[in-house]
């Protein structure tokens, strides 16, 4: 087994040792996920090295069983969290016994043919800070944890790649981005006051004497109500919202993803001065769109912004928005509901494919059987055969978009909160259910025959200013792609983004009044 990077071609992966291609087919791993009423509240608990009534008294041990199994079906890749309690006990230095211990795991999958990727925490209760959060001095902190994991086992070739965020979203307001708001303001229009107050136009009761007086723009009205109320079929009962469409709105969204893309360049040059050779990613929360008012899940860190520094993409798409009341429909409830969800499935792959990177599903499934829920709504009884039927539909349409899959989960995880409960490959007592019997199947077919992204048959641009900040063109935009994708596709699609004031003065200047002899007001 040798190091697995981006083949030369961009459209996959390729094994350095051997230059065979390499078809990442795996599943999410965790010892255990569960809901823990802990210190007067009710916590998820995650770990990659934790006990609970299911697992083996030994995580090594209970490591080395699934590791087996997972070896058994075929499949080659683990993603895994490295939590900062486990790790990082004290902060600024690696725990010797538990980096011992991550050695003696890694180990254990390289005996199994398991790659492993690595991400960061998973929840945020042994961290002592927000999930995700982005903001000092948490971030110079996660930074220090990533140059000694990156020192540690930056060469290792059992690593598959880094996940150094995942589902990353920035909120909408908090006090240290508003502090930001003017710098990057006075940046962004050239320290011209004028400039900016032309292209925001009049705001009510607002006077801007300097870039310090900016205003934080409203969050889209969508954004602010229940996702039952944004569908295409209700949009004519959304209140008025005075500023989808407005300049000022687009530029907070833009200044979001500024601070979101320097998160992520940062972590990536961390990585790579610790010298980690290894991929890096980030796990888009994508979900996928429709429904989720101007790609809220994702806000800050939309990947057209992170396409120079990361190695390949990532995608964790659920069904389980369309099963709350107003959402398109629980997937298994019709053919039709199905079929939607699958055409979802493709246009969200082809927005991230269309960056000329490999993409993989690094989250996805479906549960049987049991009881699922989601959002405080119960979303029925699935059997082991709906589990079957939806996974193998994902699987016939998305291998002619993704490049790699990361099921979630290896297991059941009958305490967690959600379809975690009853998602898995195997059942919590350690026996195979039918899809993952199947999912197996998949392994050995796609290591025979390696995906391949089918030719666009055309180009659609995606109008950032109007997605972002206008739910009813975004909500439009979904349904119509929907309806119309079947016979338009398949199609690639095109970033457009209003470029920064100073950037569309021409090169080509042979039509305009040159001047001779002329100094610019900077040399005077």
């Amino acid at each position: 087994m040798g190091l697995i990077q981006v083949n030369p071609h961009g459209d996959g992966f390729v094994d350095t040792s051997t230059g065979e291609r390499f078809v990442p087919v795996g599943v999410n791993y965790s010892a255990m996920l569960d809901m823990v009423h802990f210190k007067g509240k009710v916590r998820r608990f995650a770990g990659l090295f934790g006990v609970d009534r299911e697992t083996e008294p030994d995580p090594l041990a209970e490591a080395a069983k699934y590791m087996g199994k997972l070896a058994e079906l075929g499949l080659n890749v683990i993603r895994v969290w490295t939590e900062p309690h486990d790790f990082f006990p004290l902060g600024p230095r690696l725990d010797a016994e538990a980096a011992d211990r991550f050695d003696r795991f890694l180990e254990i999958c390289r005996q199994h043919g398991i790659y492993v990727s690595v991400g960061m925490h998973l929840t945020s209760v042994p961290t002592g800070w927000p999930f995700h959060n982005f903001q000092p001095p948490h971030q110079q902190w996660l930074l220090d944890q990533l140059y000694l994991l990156g020192r540690r086992w930056g060469k290792h070739e059992q690593i598959f790649s880094w996940t150094i965020v995942g589902e990353g979203q920035l909120p909408w307001y908090t006090k240290w981005l508003a502090e930001q708001w003017p710098h990057w303001l006075q940046f962004w229009y050239n320290d011209d006051l004028e400039a900016l107050r032309q292209a925001w136009g009049a705001l009510p009761g607002v006077h801007i004497q300097s870039f310090a007086d900016a205003p934080i723009p409203p969050r889209n009205i969508g954004a602010c109500l229940g996702i039952d109320r944004v569908t295409y079929g209700r949009l004519e009962e959304l209140p008025d919202d005075p500023w989808a469409g407005s300049t000022w709105r687009y530029d907070w969204r833009l200044f979001l993803e500024h601070i979101g893309a320097r998160r992520v360049h940062q972590e990536v040059n961390i990585l790579r001065q610790a010298g980690a050779i290894q991929m890096i990613t980030v796990g888009a929360n994508s979900w996928t769109f429709p429904n989720l008012p101007a790609s809220q899940m994702t806000m800050g860190y939309n990947p057209y912004f992170l396409t120079d520094s990361l190695d390949y993409f990532c995608e964790h798409n659920y069904p389980m928005p369309q099963c709350l009341p107003g959402g398109l429909g629980n997937p298994l409830d019709s053919d039709e509901n199905l079929q939607r969800w699958l055409i979802a499935n493709e246009i969200m792959g082809r927005i991230y494919t269309s960056l000329g990177k490999p993409v993989v599903l690094e989250e996805w499934g479906w549960y049987g059987p049991g009881r699922a829920a989601f959002a405080g709504v119960d979303m029925g009884w699935r059997s082991a055969e709906d589990q079957l039927r939806y996974c193998e539909a994902m699987m016939e349409t998305t291998q002619h978009v993704f490049q790699g899959w990361m099921y979630w989960m290896h297991r059941d995880m009958p305490h967690d909160g959600d379809l975690t409960q009853v998602c898995g490959l195997f059942r919590a007592d350690g026996t195979i259910k039918p899809w993952g019997k199947r999912y197996g199947e998949w392994a050995h077919r796609l290591r025979l025959n390696p995906p391949v992204v089918a030719k666009a048959k055309g180009v659609v641009d995606l109008d950032m200013k109007r997605m972002w900040t206008d739910d009813r063109f975004h909500e439009t935009w979904w349904h119509n792609m929907i309806r119309d994708y079947p016979t338009r596709g398949p199609l690639d699609f095109r970033y457009v983004f209003e470029r920064k004031p100073a950037t569309d003065w021409p090169n080509d200047i042979r039509h305009l009044d040159i001047q001779t002899g002329q100094q610019d007001y900077w040399a005077r």
